[in-house]
């Protein structure tokens, strides 16, 4: 059984490639829309015409050739939240809630219905970010607006992939069943709070846009902010500064961490970024009631070390000792609360729902 993964942004794919669950290969296309698109596969960089989004999947599909299956992320589907097959109404779906996912939802619809004209015979399957969060309470979920409306408008939660990745590797190390913080940290920011292997809390609300603030997302907002916007400038203005001109964009002139770093005039943009990061970790250890492991994730924690010392020392009401980092974990064994930095694998989560769904229809067909 070839399966392929596929995690689609507006820039950038990521996909992988298994043989009867066994990890063949993993690769990612970046900077979709300019003359300087590459493919970055096994640490080898090939520089490939991709002006268009089209002609990324173009190339993409050459390179997986004929897969059994493919399975896809998808970020929200008002309904639909377990693993499931790709029908007409969860693509009809998929395009309406780009009110709540623009920056995901457009893009990973033009792939799951580009891939389903190229590969006819395959089992097309969508895995939904917002999964893992259903065992948060209807207190935790809900706003407090008139109850007619909240059965749409609701917290969804998202980055449920990264989640469940880091739960599944810390069950490796036999560090489940704890009080988790998943500090998820990259172009999109989010707090998830874990008990027992299940979700009590998440920053992320109804959109992706809520809580930290992050690289063009302006984070957690007083509404009538943006009902003083809407009245501005309009709906769909507004729309474009909260999605795509906001957070690090709008206070410090750039989206990328590592150029604002060193420049004096950002030393404030800075401060603001990790207040808001960690007024919600102090937010959701004290909901938890504490934290025995606290888990960093993404591509700012992954490689801005610099900025997670900062974090760290934000954190000293925790009193974290750190050590040299050693297969993730970077705090000294003494320390009542264990701090790791983790590549969530949110590919191989991909696979594992796709797979799982697979032997269940194969079962329910005998």
């Amino acid at each position: 059984m070839k399966i392929v993964t596929i995690n689609v942004g507006s820039s950038t794919i990521k996909y992988a490639r298994y043989e009867t669950e066994r990890f063949v290969y993993s690769g990612r296309i970046d900077r979709i829309g300019t003359p300087q698109a590459y493919v970055l596969e096994d640490k080898r960089i090939e520089h490939i015409k991709a002006r268009t989004f089209v002609q990324a999947l173009d190339w993409l599909k050459q390179r997986i050739k004929t897969p059994d299956a493919v399975s896809y992320r998808v970020v929200y589907a008002h309904g639909f939240d377990k693993p499931c097959i790709v029908t007409k109404k969860l693509l009809d779906k998929i395009k309406e809630g780009t009110l709540v996912a623009p920056l995901h939802n457009p893009w990973i619809l033009k792939t799951i219905l580009n891939f389903k004209r190229q590969f006819k015979v395959a089992k097309h399957i969508a895995v939904f970010d917002t999964y893992v969060h259903n065992t948060i309470s209807d207190r935790n979920k809900m706003y407090a607006i008139p109850k007619k409306y909240t059965g749409q408008i609701q917290k969804n939660g998202f980055h449920g992939l990264v989640v469940e990745s880091v739960i599944s590797k810390l069950k490796q190390n036999g560090r489940h069943n704890k009080k988790i913080l998943v500090i998820h940290l990259g172009n999109g920011c989010s707090v998830t709070a874990v008990k027992n292997n299940r979700v009590v809390n998440t920053s992320m609300g109804y959109t992706p846009l809520d809580g930290i603030m992050m690289s063009t997302r302006c984070g957690a907002i007083d509404p009538g902010a943006i009902l003083g916007l809407v009245k501005k400038v309009g709906v769909s203005k507004t729309e474009k500064i909260l999605w795509t001109e906001s957070g690090l964009k709008a206070l410090g002139g750039a989206s990328d961490l590592r150029d604002l770093r060193g420049r004096k005039q950002s030393r404030g943009v800075l401060d603001a970024f990790l207040d808001s990061i960690v007024r919600i970790i102090g937010m959701y250890y004290f909901e938890l009631g504490g934290a025995d492991v606290i888990v960093f994730s993404g591509g700012i924690a992954e490689n801005e070390t610099w900025f997670l010392k900062r974090i760290f020392k934000r954190l000293n009401f925790l009193d974290l000792r750190f050590n040299k980092q050693k297969r993730g974990l970077i705090t000294i064994p003494k320390s009542e609360i264990e701090v790791y930095v983790l590549n969530a694998d949110e590919q191989e989560m991909l696979k594992r729902h796709a797979c799982t769904l697979l032997r269940k229809i194969l079962r329910n067909n005998r």
